[in-house]
């Protein structure tokens, strides 16, 4: 019933179990995943704080409880809680893949990695950690190491609708026009186990827009026609996603993308600061934000976010420059000139053709 979307009737299944098991920290976890798709969010922390209590060592459980926390904007809570099992046991296997998806989830690809590959080594059948870890490895464009460790996953259950769906992203962010045929393949493997899932509609519409621009490439009348075709297609997947009620930081980042470039702006905003919610120490994140705060003249805000990315960023981080550039505009904007042209200044020390900076020296000059 949860997987098919029928909350009211997993609910009542979950209650049941309650009553017959009230020692069970699994009714609690699907009683509480019941609660939460009917949003009713009380109630689902209730359930998962119990579940957590009576058996905190279950890696559903545990799995479950951090990405309620992390989705409703505790990333902390779910921080201690890792900590909290894995100094008691560093082989926690359910800890280590809640960590895992606690760092992916807020940009520290590295140390997700570590996590998962931990998880992994402590238990080579586990499912969440061989995904987790095909997971990180996109994020990290090692495209071919996580198509792998998909297909792990599918010698261990070979319906994983997740497993099939990274397996479509390994394949479409490989940028080979010749493994989309491939992609659409594991695309409707997975579509057949979780039908509209929004990370699905997204890699269908990516992929359909790099058909469209291939078939442009061919230059023939045929070609130009299947392009427009694709761009349709490609754009009506597009609609669904941004109708979605969305509680996944990745897809609100793309999304705010989108309406930003689209001149949306205050669409933008509102999908960048729930996913700031979901995942407060991502840069890039928290880059954007100002970016849109700025367009909206919105000078404070976008100061506190550009500032926020610079504080957060990791070392090497590619952005960097442009981090201090927008906070030197935020600052250009209320008229503090010395304090914009030092972080216009620290821009050009780690760039120097970073456009925005070359521009706020320019107009204070």
């Amino acid at each position: 019933y949860l997987k098919s979307g029928q909350s009211a009737q997993a609910l009542r299944v979950a209650e049941t179990l309650v009553r017959a098991a009230p020692t069970q920290g699994r009714s609690y976890k699907l009683r509480g995943q019941s609660w939460r798709m009917q949003d009713n969010l009380e109630a689902a922390g209730k359930d998962f704080d119990k579940a957590f209590s009576l058996m905190p060592e279950d890696q559903d459980i545990v799995v479950a409880r951090a990405d309620f926390l992390l989705s409703t904007g505790q990333p902390q809570q779910a921080r201690e809680m890792f900590t909290s099992a894995l100094q008691k046991n560093p082989k926690n296997v359910a800890a280590l893949i809640g960590q895992g998806l606690l760092q992916l989830r807020q940009g520290q690809f590295k140390e997700s990695e570590q996590s998962f590959r931990e998880a992994a080594a402590t238990d080579f059948r586990s499912k969440q950690a061989l995904l987790g870890l095909a997971a990180v490895r996109i994020m990290l464009k090692q495209n071919d190491d996580a198509y792998q460790d998909a297909r792990s996953v599918l010698n261990i259950d070979n319906k994983s609708p997740d497993a099939y769906a990274l397996q479509a992203f390994a394949r479409l962010m490989g940028g080979d026009i010749g493994a989309l045929n491939q992609f659409y393949v594991d695309l409707k493997n997975a579509l057949q186990e979780k039908p509209g899932q929004p990370r699905l509609l997204l890699a269908w519409a990516v992929a359909l827009e790099r058909e469209a621009k291939f078939q442009e490439a061919q230059g023939t009348g045929e070609g130009l026609a299947l392009a427009q075709q694709k761009r349709e297609e490609a754009a009506a997947r597009y609609t669904d996603l941004m109708s979605a009620d969305l509680d996944d930081d990745y897809l609100l980042y793309f999304v705010g993308e989108r309406k930003f470039r689209s001149g949306d702006y205050a669409g933008a905003e509102a999908a960048f600061q729930k996913a700031i919610k979901l995942s407060p120490n991502y840069a890039p994140l928290r880059n954007a934000a100002g970016a849109v705060a700025l367009r909206l003249g919105k000078w404070d805000a976008a100061k506190e976010q550009y500032s926020e990315a610079i504080k957060l960023a990791q070392a090497g981080d590619q952005f960097m420059a442009d981090y201090h550039a927008g906070k030197g505009l935020a600052l250009l904007k209320v008229k503090l000139f010395e304090d914009a042209s030092k972080c216009f200044r620290q821009a050009r020390e780690l760039d120097r053709r970073n456009v925005g900076a070359l521009c706020g020296l320019g107009y204070i000059a």
